[in-house]
């Protein structure tokens, strides 16, 4: 292709389409670079309906220099003020600056605090008008300590706003002012001076998709949105009471610790997916009718298990026990306790009669093991009548043990035709040759995939 020159080449493209590459640039910087390149560019840019601040950690150090740079935040506001119908902005940092050790020089300055009033307040009133989306995350060095009112600011300027997301800050509710049209909102690292979530479900009455994320602060927590049908909620202190209500909800993911209550109202639940120590003293799951996945990973799983309602027709389900502990590598690391309160397979035969789908994590999968011995014929249960599909994930230790655990369990399934085999690098070669053998010539009927995990569990 002929070098363009002039922009004439460029020219001959509408606008809109320039509007629409300009847009999707992967970062401000480049967006800069193209106001330079011709006219034409220059005059279109300023109509971008989405853009993102990335600040990288070389930048950050080479502020900490001395070097001559333009300063991130007076960057953001230059290119800020020149838009005029933004509907997208996004502030991120790189991943390399908010491990940095906390320092106490840097929790003093201000330089790449992000959700500071004085800040928002210099280009939030020039945008608001047209913003439909905001993602800030900002460097928790310098926005941990200092509490910043900017929720009541984005409530008071960002009428349309539908979509927010903030991450890594002390927030304060004081001002905040109802936003109808919000239906999205993530707080990830957060401290919340909202210790009942009051006025997180009085202000925002419209969410359909909650997410937080180690939010901090909280006492007696309570969701109650009548709009919701997404939320994943990962408790990061000890609440002694957990309450979730939510008559549209159909996915939920909750992480937590071993809450005194816990009750979740949810009739139309069709994904759960729950990670908690063990039950408290009240656990209360009211009826789920369509429900047809569930995920549960706790120490105690028969005892979780047994709590839960509208079992019935769960079609896939996923477990795990976190007995098991490993490194920041995935390297398997021993036990970090001893297998207890055992999940029998006549349990869940019982459970979910309907169960087409069983993943089990490495956990569990020991558990199974290590209960062999006290498990008669009956622990076994009645068959499953609509089983098809098996995912094991396994450190092997014992060979033999997994050999009979597997042909007990593909004894109860006359419709299985699929097992997927993941298996941990730590576990001995030897072992796992010797398992494929073995396996595949006493059941060559099925079809078995055999893999390998180190962090991520398939399915979970």
């Amino acid at each position: 292709m002929r070098a363009m020159e002039g922009g004439e080449d460029l020219e001959r493209l509408p606008g809109q389409v320039i509007v629409d590459i300009l847009s999707r640039l992967y970062d401000a910087s480049d967006l800069s670079r193209c106001r330079l390149a011709s006219r034409y560019l220059l005059q279109l840019s300023s109509h971008v309906h989405s853009i993102r601040f990335y600040c990288t950690y070389s930048r950050f150090l080479r502020s900490r220099a001395g070097d001559k740079i333009t300063p991130f935040k007076v960057t953001l506001k230059s290119i800020l003020s020149k838009l005029v119908q933004v509907q997208t902005v996004r502030f991120d940092m790189e991943e390399s600056m908010q491990k940095l050790s906390y320092e106490e020089d840097e929790g003093e300055l201000s330089d790449f605090w992000l959700t500071d009033i004085d800040f928002v307040m210099e280009w939030m009133p020039h945008v608001a008008g047209s913003l439909s989306k905001l993602c800030i995350t900002d460097f928790w060095q310098q926005s941990c300590w200092p509490c910043t009112n900017v929720l009541s600011v984005i409530s008071r300027y960002c009428k349309a706003l539908c979509y927010l997301e903030l991450r890594n800050a002390w927030l304060s509710v004081e001002g905040l002012q109802k936003m109808p049209m919000l239906t999205s909102l993530t707080l990830e690292f957060i401290r919340l001076n909202d210790e009942s979530l009051t006025m997180i479900n009085e202000c925002f009455p419209a969410l359909e998709v909650l997410h937080l994320i180690n939010v901090g602060g909280l006492k007696d927590p309570g969701i109650c949105l009548p709009q919701l049908r997404v939320c994943h909620w990962t408790v990061s202190n000890s609440p002694v009471s957990l309450i979730l209500d939510a008559c549209k909800l159909v996915e939920l993911k909750l992480e937590c610790c071993s809450p005194k209550s816990l009750i979740i109202r949810a009739p139309l639940l069709a994904c759960l997916r729950l990670s908690m120590e063990r039950p408290g003293e009240l656990f209360k799951v009211e009826d789920m009718p369509n429900l047809r996945s569930l995920v549960v990973n706790s120490f105690e799983l028969s005892s979780l298990i047994e709590l839960l309602s509208g079992k019935d027709f769960v079609e896939k389900l996923l477990l795990e026990q976190p007995i098991l502990a490993f490194d920041e590598d995935g390297h398997w690391d021993g036990f970090q306790k001893k297998p207890s309160n055992m999940l029998s397979f006549e349990q869940l035969g019982r459970d979910f009669p309907l169960l087409n789908t069983l993943i089990i994590g490495p956990g569990a999968w020991y558990t199974f093991e290590h209960g062999l011995d006290r498990m008669g014929e009956s622990s076994y249960g009645s068959r499953w009548k609509f089983f098809k599909r098996l995912v094991v994930h396994v450190v092997l230790l014992r060979v033999e043990n997994t050999c009979t655990l597997i042909s007990k369990l593909i004894g109860l399934c006359p419709m299985l035709f699929e097992v997927e085999f993941f298996m941990h690098p730590d576990s001995k070669p030897d072992a796992q040759t010797l398992l494929i053998s073995k396996i595949q010539n006493e059941f060559p009927h099925l079809r078995w995939k055999w893999e390998v995990w180190r962090k991520s569990l398939h399915g979970f």
